[in-house]
Parts: C-alpha cells; structure tokens; sequence
C-alpha cells in the first residue's frame, strides 16, 4: 500500500480531516480536542481547544472545521462557539457564539462548510443558520431559522448552494437568501453528505450505502421552476448515478475535488469508488477503525484518520479493480 504515517499513535481518535484548496496543509481533530495543521507532512499548528470553564467543558467537541482557500487560516466550530485562527502565527482572529436559549441552555454550533469563493456557512443547534463572507466582517451577514438545520453539509460548485443533512432530510439552500430550494426524503438514515467542489459529484452515506448522484449544471435561481417544491417526499433534484455498498463502522465520508472518486471509511478499512459505483481500490486496517478520510488535491492520495490517533497518506489506484463493489 506505501502508505506514509503523518502522525503515529497518539491514542486520541482522529475525528476530523481536512485539506486546503491547493493540498498544501492538512488539518486534524482528535477526541481530545487537539486540533492538528501539516503544511507539506511539517506540523505548523497545535492547538488545545478544551474549554477554560467547567460549564462548557461538557459541550467541548471540535464538530468540524475548515481550511481558508489561500491557506491563511482554518475555522473551527468547536464548545459553544466559532473561531478563526491564522496558521503563520497561530493567533486567534475572532470568535463568536449564539447567546443561549431561554436565556440558560447553550448554544453550540453543529456544522461548518467554506466555499471556494470564501464564504462561511455555519448551522447551530438553535435551527439558527448563518452564511458570511470569511475575512470581510464589514459585508452583510444574511441569517435564517430552519427545523432542517444540519449537521453535516457542504456548498456545490457553483458557491452559493448548501446541501446538508439533518440525519432524516437532504435539503438544498441558496446561500445568499437562506431560501429552500428542494428538500428530500430518503427513507433511511444519513450520515453523511459531501460534494465535489468542480465535476458535479454528491454522495450522501447511510449506514450501508453510498449514494451517487452527478448534479450536472449548477442549481441556480434561473433553473428554479424545475425544482420540485419542498416537501417531505419529493425527489432528490438530481439523477441517481450509482449506489455502492460498505461496510459496518462508524461511516466517514469524501468526495474528490474533481468529482471522480468517492472515499467511504469502515471498521475494516477504506473503499475507494468512481463515480459508477465501482471498487477502485481498498485500504485495509488491522489494529485500528476508520474514523475521518480526507482527499488530497490534485493528487491521487488520501488521508485517513483512525480510532489509535494516526494519520497517513495512502496513494490509492486509479484504475478499476477486477472485483465490483458488492463483494464487499
């Protein structure tokens, strides 16, 4: 497999990995609240992010963070609040946070998704959505409530589409309005979505499956008429292209930047599909679980984070194995 070991055993899960636009920084979060950033396999930043009161010491988890598109910093939704901080210096830029509810219960940020453009939508636990443009504090921030709030999202390629997940519906938002386009479904439980940030690629993990679905043109405002309206049954907007089985564990998620490879992490390992479904390749795990996967841009590589606190680099293959998918 060649794969290369970005940070051996520490014994803290690997819970979150992600890359910048142009793969040159790799960030980590642990279960320990430790958040990690490599620039080209040289740690840069370590951050201990648990919380300096007891109140919120309860509520501290990083839920998910993202790399800016130049590299200049990384946000992170973690406790009960938002924070920027800047990679060179490791200083902290801003924070925010949601005052709590009933004037007692906090509120805590859910999910996070940057577009390639720079902007930042963020969801709380409030119903509370929020879209910004990251490093211009000046411009208009537009906020919206919504009972379809997710926790898991990711913005398509045209920038201004959010398609998340509140583990029941997918819904699709237009980011500049918080307005509804399309809502679905599916019947069973989601896990997970992710989107390719150019060649039109959605996947959406249950416990057994992962959806493919190729999004084609962009959804914008002047291909609205041919949106379903929402509705709790109405069909996911896009063509079906392929559904590929996985294994049991705890369902990790990626798409590739360009759309042609779909990474799903199990207890056993990583599979790796194209857009058809088929079984390009696999990654074994022996000793550990697979908890976070992570595409390198331009680069036919991945990182997988794991239950014993390692990261690695695995070049996997790009050309189909001679076994379909549901061997697995």
């Amino acid at each position: 497999m060649h794969a290369t070991a970005l940070c051996r055993e520490t014994g803290q899960p690997i819970i979150g990995l992600r890359h910048s636009r142009d793969g040159h920084y790799l960030a980590s979060a642990d279960l320990s609240r430790t958040l990690r950033v490599w620039y080209h396999g040289r740690l840069v930043l370590e951050r201990d992010l648990v919380s300096n009161t007891a109140r919120s010491r309860s509520l501290d988890r990083i839920r998910s963070f993202e790399i800016s598109p130049g590299g200049y910093s990384i946000v992170i939704a973690s406790g009960d609040c938002v924070r920027e901080i800047e990679l060179a210096s490791g200083k902290e830029l801003w924070r925010e946070s949601r005052p709590p509810v009933f004037g007692f219960l906090m509120t805590c940020p859910k999910a996070l998704a940057l577009s390639f453009a720079g902007e930042l939508a963020l969801s709380y636990d409030d119903g509370m959505m929020e879209t910004l443009p990251l490093g211009y504090p000046g411009r208009k921030l537009v906020r919206w409530r919504d009972h379809d709030a997710p926790f898991s999202m990711a913005y398509l390629c045209d920038a201004q589409t959010l398609v998340g997940t509140d583990g029941i519906t997918v819904a699709f938002w237009n980011s500049r309005d918080g307005y509804k386009r399309a809502k679905w479904m599916l019947g069973r439980k989601i896990c997970a979505v992710a989107a390719s940030q150019s060649g039109g690629t959605l996947a959406i993990r249950t416990l057994h499956r992962v959806l493919i679905y190729d999004l084609g043109q962009p959804m914008t405002d002047n291909r609205q008429a041919t949106i379903p309206p929402s509705s709790s049954r109405s069909p996911l907007p896009y063509p079906l292209r392929a559904s590929a089985p996985v294994l049991r564990g705890l369902p990790s998620l990626a798409v590739s930047g360009d759309g042609s490879a779909i990474a799903a992490g199990d207890q056993l390992g990583v599979s790796i599909f194209d857009r058809e479904g088929n079984l390009l390749d696999r990654y074994p795990q022996v000793k550990a679980a697979t908890l976070s996967v992570s595409f390198v841009p331009h680069h036919h590589t991945l990182a997988i984070g794991s239950t014993d606190g390692t990261v690695v680099l695995w070049p996997y293959r790009t050309a189909p194995k001679l076994m379909p998918a549901f061997v697995l």
